[in-house]
């Protein structure tokens, strides 16, 4: 017995025809709560497909939203397409931020000047030319970003940001472009 793709989606949600409440998604959740549906082997957030099925198919680059704030909601109506800065307002709008919760503030603010105490040579610390260099290049391709954080004392997540080309791109483009992805240093 061949079932539809459309009946095989369906099955899967809990929606009772109620257009103002959730339609929660039943089976496989990813590690976000968003629900999963398998097309031809190839893996899809159920919302997002609803949303392309039934609202616009262009949301390629796009975040796919919830008015509802429910991951596993895939009514048409609860969804919105927008931009990472959008989806970021909107949680911010509704509170829920994780520094907005006073206690989680409070607890990373402590943190931070904990971690300004103990390692005072932190503050304000700025990479050479070299080290940028060194940091792009083959030569550092074996060590991993945490041991390259504290071999210069800064962040491993800021060793990823160099690495990828978020920041520092104008020093490499500058004074070590060999080591520029090609296409990148003209």
């Amino acid at each position: 017995m061949d079932i539809s793709l459309s009946d095989r989606f369906w099955s899967k949600v809990d929606n009772a025809g109620d257009l103002g409440r959730c339609w929660n998604w039943k089976t496989g959740l990813d590690g976000k709560g968003y629900g999963r549906f398998s097309i031809d082997g190839r893996e899809y957030r159920a919302h997002r497909l609803v949303y392309s099925w039934f609202v616009d198919d262009a949301i390629d680059g796009w975040h796919v939203c919830h008015h509802c704030d429910n991951p596993r909601c895939v009514n048409p109506l609860h969804l919105f397409k927008g931009t990472h800065s959008d989806n970021m307002q909107d949680m911010w709008n509704k509170g829920r931020a994780p520094l907005q919760n006073e206690a989680v503030r409070e607890k990373a603010i402590a943190g931070m000047q904990e971690h300004k105490r103990e390692n005072p040579e932190w503050q304000n610390r700025r990479l050479s030319v070299e080290a940028i260099c060194y940091i792009v290049s083959p030569e550092s391709a074996h060590l991993g970003n945490p041991e390259l954080g504290d071999r210069y004392g800064t962040l491993s997540r800021y060793i990823w940001d160099i690495r990828s080309g978020r920041k520092c791109k104008a020093i490499v483009r500058k004074y070590c472009p060999q080591f520029l992805p090609e296409n990148e240093g003209e």
